[in-house]
């Protein structure tokens, strides 16, 4: 009887570390989704950081040759009203 026990047990046991396994992975997942969103995804952190960065770049660039090119060039989305060909925009002209 006592090893019918400790059987099922560690039945259980197992089958605990899968469930915990599988949990595990799918933080992991919504964690990677969370970090991609809020760093890469539109309007991020790398996006506003580019953008802060290039400007401030420019503007000096700008008041050192007198002219108005840019050195870096500002991080744009992938839509037709940042001049960028692909976006949404051009699918529904298309049509």
């Amino acid at each position: 009887m006592v090893k019918d026990k400790r059987i099922l047990y560690r039945e259980v046991e197992i089958e605990m570390k899968m469930i915990t396994k599988v949990f595990l992975v799918i933080a992991v997942l919504l964690i990677c989704l969370i970090l991609w969103a809020l760093f890469l995804g539109g309007n991020g952190v790398l996006e506003n950081a580019w953008n802060g960065i290039a400007g401030q770049v420019n503007e000096t660039w700008q008041a050192i040759t007198g002219t108005s090119n840019n050195v870096l060039p500002e991080w744009k989305t992938g839509t037709v009203e940042d001049g960028v060909e692909g976006g949404i925009d051009d699918i529904n002209d298309a049509n």
